[in-house]
């Protein structure tokens, strides 16, 4: 476990209690501040979403009067986390959307001072996408906006592969499929494109970034030329600066 931080303040209170019996040092502990939530569609549909969980560890806060409540909250929750601190230590917590997300952490004594301290955790996200069989590929929805409208990712990766498989009822063998992958944002405008032949039983891979991370866009695979079916795989990630 890493230390997240050390806070040892004095807080004022009642009339008569000396500074020093007030004070409450705030250490907690993490095993990270960043991670990744993982989205995953087959043929448009949502089968899993997993959400990045946090566990903090206030075991190492002191406080010179009976440390009486832990706690938590965040605009990323919906509701603040307390627990007694007779009872336990560790407040663990699941975030679904990515983002910078601000914790505040605290601790109450049992003269009701309380001391707070702020920090922030980093969740990014990675989408995939399988899709099979397909001769109208469905466009992939890709928003980088965080839903706390706070800091806006770095950029956006993806990577897509399209496969002709081959197939023992095509008589006399399939045939080659022309198509073209497509950034659109929410504006109607090609960002980006990319155009591909790709052979009965072969398969093509494009890997491109944006920095575009205020708009909306879908992913398209837009058939060009060609009547085999095809698969195709998208792995997209959402990347904030470090």
């Amino acid at each position: 476990m890493a230390l997240l931080f050390v806070l040892s303040s004095s807080l004022s209170g009642c009339v008569g209690e000396s500074e020093e019996s007030n004070s409450i040092e705030l250490n907690v502990a993490y095993s990270t501040l960043q991670g990744t939530v993982s989205m995953s569609y087959v043929d448009g549909q949502l089968i899993t979403s997993e959400p990045v969980e946090f566990i903090f560890d206030f075991s190492e806060t002191t406080s010179k009067n009976k440390l009486t409540q832990y706690g938590l909250s965040s605009p990323a929750l919906s509701n603040e986390i307390s627990i007694n601190a007779d009872e336990n230590n560790i407040i663990s917590f699941e975030i679904h959307d990515h983002g910078i997300h601000t914790i505040e952490f605290y601790a109450i004594d049992s003269k009701d001072f309380t001391q707070t301290k702020s920090i922030e955790v980093k969740v990014e996200l990675e989408i995939l996408w399988v899709e099979e069989n397909s001769s109208n590929p469905k466009p992939l929805n890709i928003d980088p906006k965080p839903s706390n409208e706070g800091q806006s990712p770095k950029y956006v990766k993806v990577e897509s592969t399209v496969e002709n498989p081959r197939r023992i009822t095509e008589i006399g063998g399939g045939q080659s499929v022309q198509f073209t992958w497509k950034l659109i944002d929410e504006l109607d405008d090609t960002c980006q494109s990319n155009s591909a032949v790709v052979d009965d039983g072969d398969s093509v891979t494009w890997d491109t970034i944006y920095f575009n991370t205020v708009l909306i866009h879908d992913l398209v695979v837009q058939y060009d030329d060609g009547q085999d079916r095809i698969n195709i795989q998208h792995k997209v990630n959402i990347f904030y600066e470090d």
